[in-house]
């Protein structure tokens, strides 16, 4: 009669494992790979006059991590990476954010990376991907040059 005692323990010892197996992954994957991804945007858009500012996840294991973009004091472009954690995996998706695509939304766009399905896992997503993706975001949402009117021709 003891035995069901015992599955329950093995049971429980297997979830408490998966959990901190994926805590592991997930802030693994923001340290090793979202952050240097966006430290390296921020240098680049800081040379095209941007203002950068990297929002990251504030406690261990930490589940959202931001990129926002400002020009001339207004924010431009956001660019948000979550994970969605299922029984199966820890899955990276983006929530994208600009005025051309819509002022009023605050999230406008939300879409995993790799323009997939929500089914791999945090490990397999490289931080080259996490660039790649942001800038064609970033170009895409429609991000507009100065007008010409505001130089002075001389």
């Amino acid at each position: 009669m003891e035995d069901w005692r015992k599955k329950m323990e093995g049971f429980f010892n297997t979830v408490q494992g998966i959990e901190e197996r994926t805590t592991l992954a997930v802030s693994s994957f923001y340290s090793t790979k979202v952050e240097p991804a966006f430290e390296k945007l921020k240098v680049e858009l800081e040379k095209y006059g941007r203002e950068v500012n990297i929002l990251k996840p504030p406690l261990k294991g930490g589940v959202v991590s931001s990129i926002e973009v400002r020009y001339n004091n207004k924010l431009e472009f956001s660019y948000t990476i979550k994970v969605k954690v299922t029984s199966k995996h820890a899955c990276p998706y983006i929530e994208v954010w600009s005025p051309l695509i819509d002022p009023t939304e605050v999230r406008a766009i939300k879409q995993d990376i790799r323009g997939e399905e929500l089914n791999y896992d945090v490990s397999v997503v490289s931080e080259e991907e996490i660039i790649e993706d942001f800038v064609q975001q970033f170009i895409s949402s429609g991000i507009s040059v100065p007008s010409l009117s505001n130089f002075v021709v001389y």
